[in-house]
Order: C-alpha cells, then structure tokens, then sequence
C-alpha cells in the first residue's frame, strides 16, 4: 500500500490552481499575439494588447489573470491501494483549493 500525505496533497493542489490562474499557456498567448497582429479594428488591436500584458503581468507577478477566476472542479483517480495520511481526500483538495 502506498502513503501520500495530507500536506502533500494539499501543495500540489494549491500549485495547481495558482499556475491555472495565472499563467495563460503559451499557445493561447500565442494566439492572442498572432490575432493582435492581424487585426485591422484599431479598438479591438488595443483590447488584444491589454489582454497580452494582462497575461504577462499575471505570470510574472503570480497573481490571476482575471478576478473572476470561476471554481474548481477536480477530477480525482485513486486506486485502491492508496492511502491518504492525516486526513481524506476530500478535506485534502477542498484545502488545496
């Protein structure tokens, strides 16, 4: 049987979320820089850019890309030979969250 403790649960799920919030992956923001770069609409070019800084701003400072960074919903396997020391796994992701 294998031991995986409470704290390390709760760590990796915090890292998880955070790294989720903000940072954007790099072909979303490489996306966003090939639309910036082909739009004509001078209005929607700014809001494009503003998103691009937004998005570096977050990841280089850790903060999220947004406010309204929505809920997590996890989707957990565990097999049967796990055990979770310290506490359950329910208490264990809600804490990481």
């Amino acid at each position: 049987m294998r031991s995986i403790s409470f704290s390390t649960i709760v760590q990796a799920v915090a890292e998880l979320c955070i790294r989720a919030a903000c940072s954007l992956p790099e072909d979303v923001l490489q996306a966003l820089q090939d639309a910036s770069a082909q739009e004509h609409s001078p209005s929607a070019k700014a809001i494009l850019q503003q998103c691009i800084v937004n998005a570096q701003l977050a990841n280089s400072k850790h903060m999220p890309i947004c406010q309204d960074t929505g809920f997590a919903i996890l989707f957990v396997r565990v097999g049967s030979e796990i055990c979770i020391e310290g506490s359950d796994l329910t208490s264990a992701l809600q804490e990481g969250v």
